[in-house]
């Protein structure tokens, strides 16, 4: 793909507020999409898994190398090296943070193994592709949904 451009076309403040939760009122803003992101997520390659339990594991590097896993449309042979989708979620790391890491992914174990990803020793594997995992209809949208904002049709309220 050849395009240039920007990710954000524009983002214009609306007068349309909605009750802030954390007290007073805010402002919604429209947000348009620029032409290459656009086209990124069109042409990205569908995967869909509940973020749920991705959510709920304790250590970032554990979320980060779940959805790396989840989102990738074949595995290596005999599965990933922890330590490789250790430098391909968090890049480079010096000894002590990388053994960190592997803690913390050992600690959430439990965690991945629910989702579908099993840690053994040095390799973690995916049993079934990313397609085959169960997953509420309504985890995942694939059209744009209102999320927080003043709607979806690109064009300013009020």
């Amino acid at each position: 793909m050849k395009i240039l451009g920007g990710l954000i076309e524009s983002v214009v403040m609306t007068k349309s507020t909605r009750v802030n939760p954390l007290g007073g009122e805010r402002q919604l803003w429209t947000v348009r999409l620029g032409q290459p992101l656009c086209e990124m997520l069109r042409l990205d390659l569908p995967r869909y898994y509940n973020p749920g339990p991705v959510a709920r594991l304790r250590h970032g590097i554990s979320q980060a190398v779940a959805r790396h896993v989840l989102t990738h449309q074949h595995q290596p042979r005999d599965g990933w090296t922890l330590d490789g989708l250790i430098k391909a979620v968090a890049g480079d790391l010096a000894e002590q943070a990388r053994w960190n890491a592997r803690r913390r992914l050992r600690e959430d174990a439990a965690g991945l193994l629910e989702i579908g990803i099993h840690l053994h020793e040095d390799r973690v594997t995916l049993p079934h592709p990313p397609d085959t995992l169960p997953h509420p209809p309504d985890a995942c949208h694939t059209r744009p949904v209102v999320a927080g904002s003043s709607g979806t049709s690109g064009r300013a309220a009020g």
